[in-house]
């Protein structure tokens, strides 16, 4: 499948799947359209789990741009494919994020200086208040369940900030948007093709 293809193809899954925002749509477009074959198991037969994942944070991305006129400051924590963090890049200021595999880092720093893209910084961590001194962050997105509404993140969010995390209660999960002042929403699970058993 050529480049151009392959784009198309991707653009129409998304847009059938909810995602509208020109801007984000744009910013998938700015990307090498081969990347996504890599990243997606193109060569599986178009992944599922990769591409549901995909449709998933870009609609938290849509969500947070439709909420916010303007996205400085994003700090995602423990993130899994790192095509996120490159789109992300293209829509926002400054990107900071956490991992504790050094090799991951280190793979996709390589990627992000193929692409010409600089305002991604990654440190090796478990604990994204490492971050605190580049806070407030228009947006937080937590890769990982809570059981409790991480209070001390929203310390984190700028006034209009909003944090997106998935809340596990007995062995449910909710998708959560939260602002600084901790009001909550508790988004329709199935619009970001997640299940109940899963996480973010």
């Amino acid at each position: 499948m050529k480049n151009k293809e392959i784009l198309i193809k991707i653009l129409l899954m998304l847009r059938s799947n909810g995602i509208n925002n020109s801007e984000i749509l744009f910013s998938v477009e700015k990307l090498p359209p081969h990347y996504y074959e890599n990243l997606l198991g193109f060569y599986y037969n178009y992944s599922q789990n990769y591409f549901d994942e995909l449709v998933r944070l870009l609609k938290i991305l849509q969500y947070a741009v439709t909420h916010k006129k303007k996205i400085n400051n994003v700090l995602i924590s423990d993130f899994k494919l790192g095509w996120f963090l490159a789109i992300s890049s293209l829509i926002a200021k400054r990107i900071y994020s956490i991992c504790s595999d050094k090799k991951k880092i280190n793979d996709l720093e390589t990627i992000h200086k193929f692409l010409k893209i600089t305002n991604i910084y990654i440190k090796k961590s478990t604990n994204f208040f490492d971050w605190k001194n580049v806070a407030p962050f228009d947006l937080v997105i937590l890769f990982k369940n809570y059981k409790t509404i991480p209070n001390n993140c929203t310390n984190l969010l700028d006034k209009d900030g909003l944090l997106f995390f998935t809340k596990e209660n007995k062995d449910k999960v909710s998708l959560i948007m939260c602002n600084k002042y901790k009001k909550l929403e508790k988004l329709n699970i199935n619009d970001f093709l997640l299940e109940e058993n899963k996480i973010l």
